[in-house]
């Protein structure tokens, strides 16, 4: 085994230092300690010595010994000379404690050189190391991210493809049976087909409200909002989806409170909520929209007397990784998409929203607005 490195293509012999090697000091950025066959230090260059903090003549003429590789910080690789004479084994990575305490990683490697002396090059990879983990970290981040994507993509062609099934199929219908269909009839199926295009025109509002959030393209027009208002217009919004499954919406409105938000935006975490809960609510069910306040904030929240959650489901609900099809008790085809949207929406009005459940007995979401613009410090 051999190394061809420029600085020892020449080499002068002294009495009194035994060996010299000239060019030692012109390499850049490498440590570099020889040792005569028998392992005993005849040189180092000035980068070796700054390295370890070391004087060379507090090293020439000491055995590569373990105890002088403990002197010189370096116990980790203690036994290199030996491996690299028995085993062959040339390349060692080790950690070296510097006098300031700062801990750093050293790359050695070990060779003979022409002259049969021995070569330990040493080079401080912290750096090298610090950037290898920092790649290696953000290619896993877009990995992931990658994947997301991907997800997310799948998901929306999914939850699109629905309700546009659900308006192809009945104006199908209605062209094929118009004539003999009576009025109440065509009404129905006209309702169907308002709220499939509806729930389909949200969705990809919803959507693009999202895109723009995750860009951060998304601009909030926040202002002091009447509560009570803008929920209740949209509990009567979903009214009509609810009934056609027979399932009753409550909503009392209390004395007037004030909130600080984009009421549009908050209106769209309700409505992905109240079609959520419509969703996975048996017929003849109900659902509660309340609210409670503290000194800061309002908790809305929206239960039902649905189907309920597993413990696993409700951990991973708010995941853009775990996105999967779930249907609803009337077949209804979902994905957890606008659960998505609305945590992105409400922690941009630095809110949380968090949900308790239980497997057939029902669901609880509930989310937080400010009562007032946050004072800047």
């Amino acid at each position: 085994m051999s190394i061809n490195n420029p600085f020892v293509e020449k080499e002068e012999r002294h009495e009194n230092r035994g060996a010299s090697f000239l060019h030692l000091n012109d390499v850049p950025n490498l440590g570099i300690l020889l040792c005569d066959p028998k392992g005993y230090i005849v040189d180092a260059n000035r980068n070796f010595c700054d390295l370890l903090a070391l004087s060379l003549d507090d090293i020439r003429g000491e055995h590569i010994s373990a105890d002088t590789c403990l002197k010189m910080g370096l116990q980790q690789v203690s036994t290199c000379f030996e491996d690299f004479l028995t085993v062959g084994v040339d390349t060692y990575i080790c950690e070296h404690i510097l006098k300031n305490g700062t801990k750093i990683f050293l790359e050695i490697n070990v060779g003979v050189l022409s002259s049969k002396h021995i070569g330990f090059f040493v080079k401080n990879s912290t750096e090298e190391r610090k950037l290898k983990a920092e790649l290696q970290e953000a290619l896993q981040e877009m990995k992931v991210l990658n994947d997301d994507k991907n997800r997310f993509i799948s998901v929306l062609a999914h939850d699109l493809k629905n309700p546009f099934n659900t308006i192809i199929g009945f104006i199908g219908l209605l062209k094929e049976k118009f004539k003999i269909c009576d009025k109440e009839e065509v009404e129905r199926y006209i309702s169907y087909v308002e709220i499939a295009s509806n729930n389909a025109f949200h969705l990809l509002e919803d959507t693009l409200e999202w895109i723009s959030s995750e860009s951060g393209k998304l601009i909030l027009t926040k202002d002091q909002c009447a509560l009570n208002e803008f929920l209740a217009e949209v509990v009567a919004e979903l009214n009509i989806t609810a009934q056609l499954k027979n399932i009753s919406i409550h909503f009392s409105p209390k004395p007037q409170i004030s909130v600080f938000c984009d009421a549009r935006i908050v209106k769209t975490v309700l409505r992905n909520l109240l079609s959520n809960a419509i969703k996975f609510t048996n017929k003849g069910g109900k659902i509660i929209v309340d609210f409670e306040q503290n000194d800061l904030e309002v908790i809305v929240s929206v239960s039902d007397s649905g189907i309920g959650m597993a413990p696993d489901l409700v951990s991973n609900l708010f995941k853009i990784g775990s996105l999967n099809s779930h249907e609803g008790t009337g077949r209804e085809k979902g994905t957890g998409l606008g659960l998505l949207i609305c945590k992105e929406l409400v922690e941009k009005h630095h809110g949380k929203i968090w949900v308790t459940s239980e497997l057939g007995i029902g669901s609880n979401f509930k989310f937080t607005i400010p009562k007032q613009a946050a004072v800047k410090a």
